[in-house]
C-alpha cells in the first residue's frame, strides 16, 4: 500500500537543483552526491554509470531486493538546465510524512538536528 502522499505514480522521479550561488564543477558533483544519497537513504539502488557526471546524478532505486525487477523507480537529479517555470518546494521522506501525521514531530527535529551536527562534523 502506498503512502498517502502519492496521487499518482510514475517509474521515474526528475529533480532539477538551482544552487543559490555560482559553483566549480566539483562542488556540482559533491551537492549532487549530497542530495541523491539524502533522498536513496537506506534503499536499495544502483547507479547508471552512462548518466552520471559533474551535473547529472542518475540510479534505480528500490525498497526491497525482492520486488527489485517489478518495483524499480528511476531518480535523475540534474543541474544543467534552468527549468521555467518552476516552483520550489521543500521534500520530505515518507517515514517525515508518517511522524507528522502521529504527531511526532519532536522526533524529526531531534533527528534534523544530530543530521545538522554530523553534517558539521564532516566537513
Amino acid at each position: 500500500m502506498l503512502p498517502e502522499s502519492i496521487s499518482r505514480f510514475s517509474e521515474d522521479i526528475d529533480l532539477t537543483y538551482i544552487p543559490n550561488s555560482k559553483m566549480s564543477e566539483q562542488q556540482y558533483s559533491k551537492a549532487l552526491k549530497q542530495i541523491e544519497s539524502a533522498i536513496i537513504g537506506g534503499a536499495f539502488h544502483e547507479k547508471i554509470g552512462e548518466l552520471r557526471n559533474n551535473r547529472n546524478k542518475c540510479a534505480l532505486v528500490w525498497l526491497e531486493e525482492y520486488y527489485r525487477d517489478s518495483s524499480k523507480i528511476k531518480i535523475e537529479i540534474g543541474s544543467s538546465i534552468n527549468p521555467d517555470p518552476y516552483e520550489k518546494r521543500k521534500l520530505k521522506t515518507y517515514i517525515q510524512d508518517y511522524l507528522e501525521k502521529q504527531n511526532f514531530s519532536k522526533a524529526i527535529e531531534t533527528f534534523e538536528k544530530i543530521s545538522n551536527l554530523l553534517s558539521e562534523i564532516e566537513e
